[in-house]
């Protein structure tokens, strides 16, 4: 009987154990459980905060581009060309000035030769008015 009694006290024993380990397990399972919704959510923010990134990234090159493609529009060598142009305009109205002062001696032109040269002077007027326009679109489009 003294057996059977301490038989029953140490089943008694290993059953409290047993009791004691499985709340140990379901407070480590509730603690995993935790820890695994925490780790979901920094995987979460760790995805916004790369694409964000990979946002400011395309921002700031297309704000790289958008500044080459304003100074090569807006550069010195725009400019240069257009002064230079303006140079050759000046020279052709000094040209056609010293022209006119010679040919006021001259005989009087017939209506064929006045009409050609109005439309060679229409025509660069043209040209000039096309230059200057596309200039304006270039330097104004950029805002």
């Amino acid at each position: 009987e003294d057996l059977a009694k301490a038989a029953l006290m140490e089943k008694r024993k290993a059953a409290d154990m047993a009791d004691g380990l499985r709340v140990e397990i379901q407070v480590l399972d509730d603690a995993l459980k935790a820890s695994e919704a925490d780790i979901a959510k920094l995987q979460g923010k760790l995805r916004e905060a790369r694409s964000r990134q990979s946002a400011v990234q395309t921002r700031l090159e297309v704000a790289h581009n958008r500044t080459r493609a304003r100074e090569m529009y807006a550069g010195s060598k725009v400019d240069d060309a257009f002064s230079r142009f303006d140079i050759l305009d000046r020279r052709a109205d000094y040209a056609e000035g010293h022209a006119d002062a010679l040919s006021l001696g001259a005989p009087p032109k017939t209506l064929e030769e006045e009409i050609a040269e109005l439309r060679a002077s229409e025509a660069v007027d043209e040209e000039l008015e096309a230059l200057k326009a596309k200039r304006n679109a270039q330097s104004g489009g950029e805002g």
